[in-house]
């Protein structure tokens, strides 16, 4: 528990704007709507351990509005990159401690790619590997 004392200032709300047609707060936001939307980003590609992993597999991202104009891409992870990542978080603790990270990066990297049953038995197959190692 903490013997600090913590002293917030008072919350200040920002100033209300009305977005009327052609104001002024229109001009500015579709100013940079616009210069965003021109602009392509590359997403950093992720990295495992302390190494950063680039793929020869990008998929590209688009508005929902517009499916034909590219805002960027992203390094798509195979098979190769979910094995490495998961020999990196094994070190790191007992299965009960790791596994919620796991189960996250998994969740993560299958609404992208869609292999949850892959990942998951990697998952299992590392659960009882550990527990054949370890004495009850």
């Amino acid at each position: 528990m903490s013997n600090a004392i913590f002293r917030v200032s008072d919350p200040i709300n920002e100033e209300v704007r009305s977005y009327l047609p052609h104001s002024e707060e229109i001009q500015k936001m579709m100013l940079t709507y616009r210069k965003m939307y021109a602009a392509q980003v590359d997403v950093p590609p992720p990295y495992i351990g302390d190494k950063e992993v680039r793929t020869q597999k990008t998929l590209t991202i688009h508005p929902p509005h517009d499916h034909h104009h590219c805002l960027g891409k992203y390094h798509l992870a195979g098979e190769e990159e979910v094995d490495l990542a998961i020999e990196a978080v094994l070190p790191y603790g007992p299965v009960r401690d790791v596994m919620p990270y796991l189960i996250r990066r998994a969740e993560e990297n299958t609404s992208v790619a869609g292999q949850t049953h892959r990942e998951l038995e990697l998952i299992r197959k590392e659960i009882l590997r550990r527990k054949a190692v370890q004495p009850e």
